[in-house]
């Protein structure tokens, strides 16, 4: 079985890998986050350490064999609470703002306070998070003579994944082959996000000459 361990700050940025790509719309302000977490995990979930095995049982096994002590955070939950600064996302922030926007169309004003009734109500719209039947998938292999990757995902744009890569690489996106055949439904959740699997792939298929596949479980 071959088995290759990546851990967060070693191998990740010894490969001179740069911070994740945000998508450019809504523009927002730029985070140093990568895909692997770097000093810091921000949020349930992240991502820490990443395993390339010959079979899923195998890594299975290698994972219940990873320990990783976390000293806890302070949480936050709530937008309000977010909003007051009092705990920051990004250390090099001065708030938790990513993005504002404002548009403004006829009095509102006016109309407000010339209505007979007037409703004020604070609504808010639980976590969610987008889960297609067909999960994501990626397979990569590295053409060495070319030094060009050979992607393919199921995702819902090629040029964009392609641009992402080349951002995260520092590389051109020409050094980037990104097909797409069946996507198996996204409805935006395999859209321009950037997501750890295709880069870490990347990286697993340069570093081993092999051909790496990458599927998430549910």
């Amino acid at each position: 079985n071959i088995a290759y361990w990546e851990s967060t700050q070693e191998n990740l940025l010894k490969a001179g890998i740069l911070p994740v790509a945000q998508n450019p719309w809504p523009r927002q302000r730029g985070a140093k986050r990568y895909h692997l977490a770097v000093d810091k995990v921000r949020f349930v979930g992240e991502p820490v350490a990443a395993i390339l095995v010959s079979d899923a049982y195998s890594v299975e096994d290698l994972v219940e064999q990873v320990e990783v002590e976390y000293e806890p955070l302070p949480a936050v939950v709530t937008i309000e609470e977010s909003k007051k600064g009092k705990v920051l996302v990004y250390d090099d922030w001065k708030d938790n703002v990513s993005q504002t926007a404002q548009e403004r169309k006829g009095d509102a004003d006016r109309a407000i306070s010339a209505a007979p009734y007037v409703i004020r109500r604070q609504l808010g719209i639980g976590r969610q998070a987008g889960a297609p039947i067909e999960t994501h998938c990626v397979l990569v292999s590295y053409d060495r003579k070319r030094e060009r990757y050979e992607v393919s995902a199921t995702l819902q744009s090629v040029h964009g994944l392609q641009k992402l890569l080349a951002s995260e690489f520092g590389l051109p996106k020409k050094k980037f082959h990104v097909k797409v055949v069946d996507v198996g439904g996204g409805f935006g959740s395999k859209g321009g996000e950037s997501y750890p699997w295709p880069l870490v792939a990347c990286l697993f298929a340069k570093q081993t000459g092999l051909t790496v596949k990458g599927t998430a479980s549910r």
